[in-house]
């Protein structure tokens, strides 16, 4: 069913860190063009089949500023089209950037902090709702939505709220709707409406372990758990519908084929598992 087709290199090691893979696409074809892995506070970029491009190694600093050492922690970056642009975004304890395409040219950044900055603040949770609309997470539980210009291309922060009591652990949506869910340290999820501002639908149970990794497909919430469970949540009933102990260890990611129903979790117990949803009960 598989074939090995490519080793990629990385120019150092990846941080151990939940979600830490981004893949850039080609525009309509949506074949991969180049991935990104954290590496502290740096991100390694590598292009996956063209050999004119190389592999580059991108310090994460304050835009202008060329400090001798990197001391930013990098939390997650993100891929994906804002509006009209192709943007790059990054995360991490400086608080979110917003970058052109290939990383070079920085266009937008903002600290993200609610509170005074005692070298604990960060920005975790990225996600896109509604085409022109960017959702970013914090570590003390406020998503903050910005929203693109598209006469200007300019980006303008629409909202700051307190959704949650501990640190963001992941943020998932709909490009095409208006739906968000939001996950923390606790294991919280919960789903959003986005009208005028975040309206809250349903807050699910928690399970005594954080929420790490989150996909939308169709009517379903896939979640991953440091428990090493999967659980699956239907957006229409409300309800969970699917509950699976996956792995022995943390799910360190998760992600889905959304013509297929397929989906992948990785875990730090080692092992790659595809697993299937089946439409009749979600399960």
């Amino acid at each position: 069913m598989y074939e090995r087709n490519v080793t990629l290199t990385l120019v150092t090691n990846a941080s151990a860190l939940a979600n830490n893979l981004a893949v850039q696409f080609v525009p309509l074809t949506m074949k991969a063009l180049t991935v990104a892995v954290i590496h502290e506070g740096y991100i390694n970029v590598i292009p996956v089949h063209n050999v004119d491009m190389r592999s580059r190694y991108i310090p994460c600093v304050e835009s202008g500023s060329r400090p001798r050492h990197v001391s930013t922690t990098v939390t997650e970056v993100l891929w994906c089209k804002l509006g009209k642009q192709q943007v790059f975004v990054v995360a991490s304890s400086l608080g979110v950037q917003i970058f052109n395409h290939d990383g070079r040219v920085c266009k937008f950044s903002h600290p993200c902090s609610d509170v005074p900055d005692a070298g604990g603040n960060f920005a975790r949770g990225l996600a896109v709702i509604g085409k022109d609309k960017l959702c970013v997470g914090n570590s003390i539980g406020y998503i903050r939505i910005f929203y693109a210009v598209d006469k200007s291309d300019g980006i303008e922060l629409t909202e700051s709220k307190k959704c949650h009591e501990k640190a963001i652990t992941d943020l998932t949506g709909f490009e095409n709707g208006n739906l968000l869910v939001t996950a923390d340290e606790s294991g919280a999820v919960c789903l959003w409406k986005l009208k005028e501002e975040l309206q809250l639908v349903v807050d699910f149970p928690t399970f005594g372990y954080p929420c790490s990794s989150m996909k939308l497909w169709r009517d379903y919430i896939l979640c991953a758990y440091g428990s090493g469970h999967i659980r699956i949540f239907n957006i229409v009933t409300l309800s969970l519908v699917s509950e699976i102990a996956g792995h022995a260890r943390w799910v360190t990611a998760i992600d889905i084929a959304p013509e297929t129903g397929l989906f992948l979790s990785v875990s730090e117990d080692s092992f790659a598992k595809v697993w299937k949803i089946s439409e009749d009960n979600g399960k």
